[in-house]
C-alpha cells in the first residue's frame, strides 16, 4: 500500500510558495527528486529538504507530492494548513506593495492570526 499524495493547490505561485516554505522554517531545493511510497514513486521539481515531501509543478499547476507516513504532520493537514496560512499571508503583503502600501506592522494574535498594518503615504 502507498502512502502518497498528490494534491492540486489552485493558483498557486511558485515564487510565492517558496517564500511560504522558507517562512515555514524548511528549505525547498529545486532539481529531479521522487518522492517515495511503499509501492508507488513520483517525480518533482522541488522538494522540503530532510522530507519526503515536494512539488510538481508544470505551467501554472502546483501540486504538492507526500508520503505523510513518517513525516511529523499526522495526514498532513496540519502541515498543509500552515502552507495554506503563509502562502496567504505571503499573497497579501506583495499585493499591499504592489499598490504602493508600506507594511507598519505584522501581529500575531494570540488565537495565531497575523494582524497586517499597512500605511500609504499620501502628500
Amino acid at each position: 500500500m502507498s502512502h502518497v499524495l498528490l494534491l492540486i493547490l489552485e493558483n498557486y505561485k511558485v515564487d510565492i510558495l517558496k517564500k511560504a516554505v522558507t517562512k515555514m522554517g524548511l528549505v525547498l531545493e529545486e532539481g529531479n527528486f521522487e518522492i517515495a511510497g511503499s509501492s508507488k514513486r513520483v517525480s518533482v521539481n522541488y522538494k522540503i529538504q530532510g522530507k519526503n515531501i515536494g512539488f510538481s509543478i508544470v505551467g501554472d499547476r502546483v501540486s504538492l507530492v507526500a508520503d505523510w507516513w513518517k513525516q511529523g504532520y499526522g495526514n498532513g493537514k496540519e502541515f498543509t494548513d500552515r502552507l495554506d496560512f503563509e502562502y496567504n499571508t505571503v499573497f497579501v503583503m506583495n499585493k499591499c506593495r504592489e499598490r504602493g502600501l508600506s507594511l507598519s506592522k505584522v501581529t500575531v494574535l494570540p488565537s495565531g492570526d497575523r494582524q497586517l498594518i499597512a500605511t500609504m503615504v499620501t502628500i
